[in-house]
């Protein structure tokens, strides 16, 4: 099959860093072109351009956003302009190599004027209902935009069946689950334990890594964080990622801080880490704390299985999807900082047998999302999209 992937965003040179939904087009990409398919990636860019990003060809349309002065052109004009663009490259890049399949990855809106020549498929990578860190009118105008891409597929699957369910009920679709592979992004050798060792030599911490937003569940965080920090004075908490807001809009980390009271000193931030630098973060905390209000199946908590293998997350948001409470991780209830003050007692107070024990059965969670396995599924999927269009004529 010729496959492009199409996405909103994407690195703009070779020594770029991959995003999360960049870093699943990116994994994609790598697995079906091992298995034989010619792959392209289509994406937004500051120049037209043709390149390589680890390997795999990009194409990259200059697309200039208006300078927006209200909602309605930030999230209804520019996704369309944008849009555009995408339709005329894909009919440069049928030219040159006759395109089988398209997959968009559904971000706010991304193919709401995808002109349906080929056969295609949407991604639900991000969906406004889902989302917190936004306006009202901002989130209503995300909605009209992911609903007339909606109609634009002939098929569309989400990573998890949170997701899927919710997006299948208010758009009146059929929505496919398909999960994300997992692959690691760089092997052990490449790690770099620079930060470990000049930030976290000899400290005992709890780690959140991802962004840190209300969304993500940084507010829950913020209400226990007081009483973790006093009641285990030898633990640090530790965050790395980029910022969102928190309490009342303003910024979490600040919020958090503030919260900690005369402990705010043990409230670390790493910043935004390259993962060569994360990776042994992760690998040398005692546990993960990821309580998402709603999440999408996260490739940051199948990294923490791999990593870590101890975790917190929430039921109902797609994390209980990956993790199996009191077995390969723990389960909270979504915005309960009681529970968990609760289970982050519990991970620094277990004995090293349970800790071994709860490691290995997140490696066998693992198995669940190996890639040839998903991959053959990827590859029956974009058969039967395929077969069906040409079913239809």
């Amino acid at each position: 099959m010729n496959i492009v992937y199409v996405t909103g965003l994407f690195p703009q040179n070779s020594k770029g860093v991959l995003g999360g939904m960049a870093r699943y087009v990116h994994k994609m990409s790598v697995i079906m072109q091992s298995r034989g398919h010619k792959v392209r990636i289509l994406a937004t860019g500051n120049s037209d351009k043709i390149w390589k990003y680890q390997g795999i060809e990009v194409y990259t349309v200059n697309y200039k956003p208006f300078i927006y002065q209200n909602t309605y052109i930030k999230y209804i004009i520019n996704p369309m302009k944008r849009d555009i663009l995408f339709n005329k490259t894909l009919s440069i890049m049928n030219q040159k190599d006759k395109i089988d399949l398209v997959q968009y990855t559904g971000w706010f809106g991304v193919g709401m004027l995808y002109n349906r020549k080929f056969p295609s498929i949407l991604r639900i990578s991000t969906y406004s209902q889902l989302a917190l860190d936004y306006g009202k009118r901002d989130l209503r105008l995300m909605f009209l935009a992911e609903r007339m891409a909606t109609n634009r597929f002939d098929a569309i699957f989400a990573p998890s069946k949170v997701t899927a369910h919710l997006y299948a009920t208010d758009m009146h679709r059929k929505v496919s689950v398909i999960r994300t592979p997992f692959i690691v992004d760089i092997p052990e050798t490449e790690e770099d334990n620079r930060v470990c060792e000049e930030v976290l030599l000899g400290k005992n911490y709890l780690l959140f890594f991802g962004r840190v937003s209300e969304g993500k569940g940084s507010e829950t965080i913020a209400r226990c964080i007081y009483d973790f920090l006093k009641k285990y004075p030898d633990y640090y908490f530790v965050f790395a990622g980029g910022l969102g807001n928190g309490l009342n809009g303003k910024n979490a980390l600040k919020s958090i801080k503030r919260l900690a009271k005369e402990y705010s000193e043990r409230v670390i931030y790493l910043g935004n880490l390259e993962h060569k630098y994360l990776y042994p973060v992760i690998r040398k905390s005692m546990g993960i704390v990821m309580p998402s209000l709603m999440d999408n199946l996260p490739n940051a908590c199948l990294e923490a299985l791999y990593l870590n293998g101890i975790i917190i997350g929430t039921r109902k948001s797609s994390l209980d999807e990956i993790i199996k409470d009191e077995i390969s991780g723990y389960l909270i209830d979504i915005d309960d900082a009681e529970e968990l003050l609760e289970k982050m007692s519990k991970v620094v107070e277990m004995r090293e047998a349970e800790r071994i024990e709860m490691k290995k059965n997140a490696k066998e969670e693992l198995k669940r999302f190996e890639p040839d396995m998903l991959a053959m599924k990827m590859e029956k999927y974009y058969k039967k999209v395929i077969r069906n269009r040409k079913n239809r004529g």
